[in-house]
């Protein structure tokens, strides 16, 4: 709220950030950066690390020019902090490869004064003077490093999450926060480079006003959805309805006796042996005297001695097995140290594996857990299937494959989870479950978390879940939602059938083939046949296409009003444009206008009307909407949340006739993966770790009840030993102070060297002006 409202001192800083990231580009622009040298440089430790370059990724997806790079705080003091500098090998970072001279240096760290970051706030200094933080509170070690670069009136340097110190080592409340701010962060860096289009240009930006409009919508929403995950609300109020809070706490209950069975058996089997030793009454044994069988038959007293023995051999695993089936979980899952394997996109995951492996890391090796993460479109399988045994318990997180840019991720989640939960020994296999937004629970997984999101519908979704496709074309479907739900409420929305990934695929495919074909009937066979006869044309369709466009603009540059130079004026455009038959209204023209208005004159050339008239309806309509000069701009770089009933109404509603709704489904492929990597994912860590927490709160609170209150641990400590706000670095800092002074130094040559090469650059140029006079004056 403070934020929205322009309260907080984050905007400042944010405004102070995108200022500089414009004068930035308008540098480059101006060919006096470099264009390969970095212009954010976002770096951090750890958790930190991870959470920048989620960022860092968003950035660069949509901006396709901005130089964003991500490494961490330990590599560049390794590199550039050492006297001897530190081969960074693996990795494509070297000394002289990034060009760092005036970038924009984003430092990541919740505490403010961990070590590797602490001292990169030094060290960059010497090549750069624009450095910022994410952190936990204004008042922090690199807060008051950065303080003393160039104070002044808004020259705020610090981003802070606000939600102060927690000492706790597992990161869960300061993850969240810091991932907040860095979508706000985001929010605005975008806002401010879509609002001009010489900055679209230079930052080669491919997010318009409505994506940001729909991402904060999702943003302001998400409150709703982490409350029903938490179980609280904004105000610190437990929410008594909150189903998802309590199924998680349910399944890390279930996990956590997983856990605790180990210990439950070595209890049992201690009273066993206590009870029989001391009392000298061996069960069978005891049996067979009772009976007075070793009386008629002297020799059954060894067989009976046997069995008591045999007992005693097995008797953890016979514990084991009779409390597997009292709480009536599974029988054949091995009976050792268990093994959680975490699996999400790269942040998620990673954080989550700090979370759990640190809040399991005191407790007693009887009751320990084994912790792994890997991103299961990628490596989980390459990593983990192999090493999957009857009992390992697999947690995977899944992208709404309900939503068409994220079909395929889901797909390949379901698919890794699949082929794990296929690997059977004795005919168990390992304990999968998956969180996720689509309400559809994989056949071969144990368990499932189903997470109600609160944001409205996407198009895609309410183009599956239609009737009239070939009426929505002509505007005559009704796709209104009935008004938008809380996320605690169960009322089924049209996109709320539960579908496989796989069947969400094969829907989304038939959509596109129906919109490239012309028509929705055919069969495979048919399909198949058109594909080859369309390939064996497509030489001579070029061809045709290629004199149509010639043909067009040489009608077009005829039938148009130009200036002495050749060049159109708006007005001309757009009578021209109108008299080829392009349905587009005059404010979309605007917009295609200013964008290929590359030098701002208020004219297009020839060359830049061929562009234009070359491209699709589609193509043209996504560049008007994502440059949308003439829409409402940002309210002082602040996004205005989208009003949609769903998103792309109004893409639906304003389209051109010749636009199909397929073709604007894909305009909103970006908004949805910054859905996912900004808001989904966050839900789905969020979910992480209450899970996660109840497993170890239940582990680390047996112990004290079964040893009466003398035996017991804390989750929120380590045994690292760590008792300041810092995090132990591999890399020694001793030789930073040397290392700046000498950097500056090689700095101030190479600007020397720079300004005596452009001095002479300029003498040189004078001097030849000065021949080439004197040469004239000579010959006349």
């Amino acid at each position: 709220e403070d934020w929205e409202t322009g309260e907080s001192p984050n905007r400042l800083t944010a405004w102070n950030f995108s200022g500089r990231l414009k004068k930035r580009l308008q540098q480059k622009e101006r060919g006096e950066v470099p264009v390969q040298a970095v212009d954010i440089l976002v770096t951090g430790c750890e958790v930190s690390l991870w959470l920048g370059e989620q960022f860092a990724a968003d950035l660069s997806l949509a901006f396709k020019k901005l130089e964003v790079k991500t490494v961490s705080s330990n590599k560049i003091l390794g590199l550039l902090g050492q006297e001897f500098a530190m081969p960074q090998l693996g990795h494509q970072f070297s000394e002289d490869l990034w060009d760092l001279h005036g970038a924009i240096v984003l430092i990541v760290s919740h505490s403010g004064g961990t070590f590797s970051p602490l001292a990169v706030s030094n060290l960059l200094q010497s090549f750069t003077k624009q450095i910022f933080v994410v952190t936990s509170e204004w008042d922090t070690q690199i807060g008051k490093q950065l303080r003393h670069l160039d104070a002044g009136f808004c020259r705020s340097r610090v981003f802070s999450t606000e939600i102060g110190m927690h000492p706790a080592e597992p990161c869960s409340i300061s993850v969240a926060a810091t991932h907040q701010i860095l979508t706000q962060i985001f929010e605005h860096i975008a806002a401010t480079l879509t609002a001009e289009g010489s900055l679209r240009r230079a930052s080669g930006s491919v997010v318009g006003l409505g994506d940001l409009s729909e991402l904060e919508k999702c943003n302001q929403l998400n409150i709703e959805a982490l409350e029903e995950i938490v179980g609280t609300d904004r105000n610190g109020v437990a929410i008594s309805a909150a189903e998802t809070e309590a199924e998680l706490r349910k399944k890390g209950a279930l996990w956590a006796q997983h856990v605790l069975e180990s210990p439950r058996a070595w209890i049992l089997c201690a009273l066993y042996i206590l009870g029989t030793v001391i009392s000298q009454s061996p069960p069978v044994t005891s049996i067979v005297k009772r009976l007075g069988l070793d009386e008629k038959h002297p020799s059954v007293i060894y067989v009976a001695l046997l069995f008591d023995a045999l007992i005693y051999l097995f008797l953890p695993q016979i514990c084991i097995l009779w409390i597997r089936l009292v709480q009536r979980r599974a029988l054949l899952h091995r009976m050792a140290g268990r093994t959680v394997v975490i699996g999400d996109c790269p942040w998620v995951a990673q954080c989550t594996e700090a979370f759990l492996s640190k809040v399991m890391a005191c407790s007693y090796s009887i009751a320990s857990l084994t912790v792994f993460s890997g991103n299961p479109a990628d490596h989980l399988v390459h990593r983990m299937t192999h090493r999957v045994v009857r009992g390992t318990l697999l947690a995977c997180g899944r992208p709404d494959g309900r939503l068409a840019a994220l079909t395929t991720a889901e797909s390949a989640v379901c698919l890794s989870v699949n082929q794990a939960s296929s690997i059977q020994s004795l005919g168990a296999t390992c304990e999968s479950l998956t969180i996720g937004h689509n309400p559809y629970k994989l056949p071969l997984t144990a368990h499932a978390v189903f997470l109600k999101g609160a944001r409205p519908d996407y198009l895609c979704e309410r183009l599956l879940s239609t009737t009239c496709p070939q009426q929505m074309e002509n505007k005559e479907c009704d796709l209104e939602a009935p008004p938008m739900s809380p996320a605690r409420s169960n009322i089924p929305t049209p996109s709320s059938k539960a579908r496989s990934s796989a069947s969400l695929l094969g829907e989304f495919s038939n959509l596109l083939a129906d919109a490239n074909d012309g028509e929705g009937g055919e069969e495979l066979e048919d399909r198949l046949v058109f594909d080859m006869i369309r390939r064996l044309v497509h030489s001579e369709k070029m061809e045709q296409q290629k004199d149509e466009e010639e043909q067009k603009l040489r009608r077009f540059l005829n039938d148009v009003e130009k200036d002495e130079n050749g060049e159109i004026g708006f007005e001309a455009f757009e009578a021209g444009f109108k008299l080829l038959g392009k349905t587009f209204d005059s404010a979309d023209l605007r917009s295609i206008f200013n964008e290929f208005d590359w030098d701002g004159s208020g004219k297009l050339d020839p060359l830049e009307c061929k562009m234009i008239l070359g491209m699709e309806m589609g193509d043209l309509y996504r560049v008007a909407q994502r440059s949308g000069s003439h829409k409402q701009p940002c309210r002082l770089h602040s996004v205005e949340p989208s009003e949609e009933s769903f998103f792309g109404e109004a893409l639906l509603e304003t389209a051109p006739k010749g636009v199909r709704p397929v073709k604007l489904m894909e305009m909103q492929n970006l908004s949805m993966q910054l859905y996912e990597s900004r808001i989904a994912s966050l839900q789905r860590a969020v979910a992480f770790f209450v899970l996660f927490h109840e497993l170890g709160k239940r582990v680390a609170d047996f112990w004290p009840r079964v040893s009466f209150g003398m035996l017991g641990y804390s989750i929120g400590r380590t045994h690292s030993i760590m008792r300041i706000a810092t995090t132990a670095s591999p890399v020694s800092g001793a030789d930073i102070r040397r290392r700046m002074q000498d950097m500056a130094l090689l700095h101030n040559l190479i600007n020397f060297r720079r300004g005596l090469n452009a001095m002479v650059a300029k003498w040189r140029k004078r001097r030849e002006l000065e021949g080439t006079t004197s040469l004239g004056k000579v010959e006349s």
